[in-house]
C-alpha cells in the first residue's frame, strides 16, 4: 500500500522515495545508501 494511502500528510515527493526504498524487490529501489540519501534529499 502506497504511504500517501496510508498518511496523506506526507509530502508527496517523499512519500515516493519511501515507497521506492520498501519495494519487495530491492532491485529495483535504491542499490545503495548514499543514492537512497541523495533522494531523501532532494525530496523536500
Amino acid at each position: 500500500m502506497p504511504v500517501l494511502a496510508r498518511h496523506p500528510a506526507i509530502p508527496a515527493g517523499l512519500a515516493a522515495v519511501i515507497d521506492q526504498a520498501l519495494r519487495d524487490q530491492p532491485s529495483i529501489g535504491f542499490p545503495t545508501a548514499p543514492e537512497l540519501r541523495h533522494a531523501l534529499t532532494g525530496a523536500w
